[in-house]
């Protein structure tokens, strides 16, 4: 499974358009990776196509939260017409840039506020800034980062003191990393757990995008959700179906 996606994300990336895709949108060469094998891992029915409603699940894996209908309303201004559209690679690419230019614009429109204010910025105040960004972490997080990035804190940590542009902007890809590990824990799953379920339900859907909800259920046994019994059957068949 993991070789297959390995050589799928490289084909996505031996494309001469998505190298072109990625300058436009000003993407790092390790964002694209990120982005090529995330989709090699969704498209598991190499359709080369996602739906619109898969992107919300596929960008909180990159570490980045949004809301659906801010979602929905980003894919409408781009011009993509919500509930008839599938996305290539090449329209995940111009969504993560927009997004990632969208933010970028916003981290230096806070650190001009910052500056303003002498290179000093609230704790609370950075969390905002964060949050906008699609990154919820908690205060002992920021705090955390702050040391580990050796920015200076005072009157007991409660204010940090950046005097940079790039500290900012790399305090912000390592909130996103930090959100993008926290999700599975968030889930309440090990990381393998996820890939022994993602490898029991391509064993089980042989090529199929779906699986009916009787198949599905023994995989959920598996990391301990539900059991045999009647009762959480029917819990889950309610579930399935809301």
């Amino acid at each position: 499974r993991a070789s297959r996606q390995s050589v799928y994300a490289e084909a996505l990336l031996a494309n001469p358009e998505v190298g072109a895709q990625a300058l436009e949108c000003q993407l790092s060469a390790e964002c694209l990776r990120d982005l090529a094998m995330l989709f090699a891992e969704f498209d598991s029915a190499l359709k080369g196509q996602l739906h619109p409603d898969d992107l919300g699940y596929f960008f909180r894996r990159m570490g980045r939260q949004v809301s659906a209908q801010d979602l929905m309303s980003l894919l409408e201004s781009l011009g993509y017409e919500v509930g008839r559209c599938r996305l290539d690679f090449l329209d995940v690419i111009d969504v993560a840039g927009f997004m990632a230019a969208s933010d970028g614009d916003m981290l230096r429109k806070a650190y001009e506020d910052i500056e303003e204010a002498g290179g000093q910025v609230a704790m609370a105040h950075l969390a905002q800034i964060m949050e906008e960004c699609g990154f919820c972490p908690h205060t002992w997080q920021l705090t955390m980062l702050a040391e580990e990035l050796n920015i200076a804190t005072c009157s007991n940590k409660k204010w940090l003191r950046i005097f940079a542009l790039d500290v900012l902007l790399h305090f912000a890809e390592r909130c996103r990393q930090l959100e993008q590990r926290r999700f599975l824990e968030r889930a309440g799953f090990r990381r393998e757990e996820v890939e022994g379920l993602a490898e029991a339900f391509e064993r089980r859907a042989d090529g199929r995008a779906e699986l009916p909800l009787e198949a599905v259920l023994p995989l959920l046994r598996r990391v301990g959700v539900g059991s045999s019994a009647r009762g959480d059957r029917e819990g889950l068949e309610e579930l399935a179906i809301a």
